[in-house]
């Protein structure tokens, strides 16, 4: 069972390449993402602790099918790798606090509508799930009078839910 859970709320920016093929209603194309982000979170854990969770990057490569609904909309799904930079404390009484920070490797599937509102421009709304599993990460803690230092391994789940909005340029002008 998990000692402690949390939700993680803050701003995500970033840049986007792809590439779609369109014949007749369907897309089908690849695309890869790159966000910087503070994205963050805290809470009580064991009576008397807090954990936390900072993430610094979140990336992905994902193949994607979708179809023309009209002229000017594009909705499809989207699935495939993701990567996630994050760093991650424990602090005790606001007294002692250690950290470990990762970069982990998942998978994400997601949800898009994207609109054409000028030639070689659109704006779309994203919703993605990425899964990075369980990862057993060592947490340093100091030597206490002389003695040995200690390293506390934890299992760390990461499951994150995001929403994206952003603009589209396209080079083919379509």
């Amino acid at each position: 069972f998990p000692i402690a859970s949390h939700a993680t709320n803050g701003f995500v920016g970033g840049v986007q390449a792809g590439y779609d093929w369109q014949s007749g209603w369907v897309v089908l194309g690849i695309k890869g993402d790159f966000s910087w982000t503070d994205t963050k979170g805290s809470t009580p854990c064991i009576i008397v602790a807090t954990c936390s969770a900072n993430y610094n990057y979140l990336a992905t490569v994902t193949g994607r099918i979708g179809r023309l609904v009209g002229e000017r909309t594009l909705v499809y799904v989207r699935g495939g790798g993701a990567w996630m930079d994050a760093d991650y404390s424990f602090t005790l009484l606001g007294l002692f606090t250690t950290t470990a920070s990762a970069t982990r490797f998942g998978w994400t599937v997601g949800m898009v509508a994207e609109y054409m509102f000028a030639p070689g421009w659109s704006g779309f709304i994203e919703y993605n799930y990425m899964d990075f599993d369980t990862e057993t990460l060592g947490f340093p803690v100091v030597a206490i009078i002389g003695g040995p230092a200690l390293t506390v391994n934890t299992n760390l789940t990461d499951k994150l839910h995001t929403m994206k909005a952003g603009l589209n340029f396209r080079f083919a002008g379509r």
